[in-house]
């Protein structure tokens, strides 16, 4: 199950190439990013590491140009959950919107932990030009951590001649649609994504469930087939 984890999060890192800006939450600690209108999107990881550390105490800020609000929506998450149904003795990521000063807590109170079912799909937004992040861990129990994507929106009307229309009635720079990330919050960005996936799933469950299967026993072969080739290399 871990080798999994870690083959997903491989693909998804990979994935944020055409990212711009790459950033670790404990390398940033106390700082603050700036968005603007040539960078208008970045990527935040835990740690440069595999696992996060313990006893962190740590908070970045990220700031867009005024009349400009910040998306973030969570590609991976996974974050020890602690002894009880809350986060309050737990690992965990809150989200504050607004300026340290003023503002109001975008997640829950208690912070964020656990699975990526434990956030939300279509991610955070919002309605100023200003976002806290603030992450906690205790001294035991790491695990992966988190990969957000955040960018620049604004409301509709759009400007047609520098901004993409999302579905959602939100606006996005044009450079950020068609790049394999939900910019948008509803993958209205990234029509090829869900075209693919819904030709995909249109097939029926019985032949997605058969292709995955398929997919597996393929990889397996290979992998017995790399290991016999360097037992057979080994005897010579």
């Amino acid at each position: 199950m871990a080798s999994l984890v870690l083959v997903v999060i491989v693909t998804l890192a990979c994935i944020q190439v055409q990212v711009k800006a790459w950033y670790f939450m404990d390398s940033e600690c106390g700082e603050v990013i700036s968005l603007t209108a040539s960078d208008p999107d970045g990527v935040l990881y835990t740690s440069a590491s595999l696992y996060y550390e313990d006893n962190m105490n740590c908070n970045v800020t990220i700031t867009a140009p005024e009349g400009q609000k910040i998306l973030l929506i969570f590609v991976s998450f996974e974050v020890d959950t602690g002894s009880t149904s809350t986060c309050s003795d737990a690992d965990a990521l809150s989200i504050w919107d607004g300026s340290l000063d003023s503002g109001s807590w975008l997640s829950p109170t208690d912070g964020l932990c656990g699975d990526l079912l434990n956030v939300p799909s279509y991610g955070y937004a919002t309605s100023t030009n200003e976002t806290v992040l603030y992450w906690t861990t205790d001294n035991s129990d790491n695990s992966y951590g988190f990969i957000i994507n955040f960018n620049l929106y604004t409301s509709t009307p759009c400007d047609a001649t520098t901004e993409f229309a999302c579905s959602n009635d939100r606006c996005i720079p044009s450079e950020l649609k068609n790049n394999l990330r939900d910019n948008c919050g509803d993958l209205s960005d990234e029509p090829e994504v869900l075209s693919f996936f819904g030709k995909f799933l249109a097939m029926g469950l019985g032949i997605v469930i058969g292709i995955i299967v398929a997919i597996v026993i393929v990889c397996i072969c290979c992998v017995v087939g790399c290991i016999c080739c360097c037992v057979k290399c080994g005897k010579k």
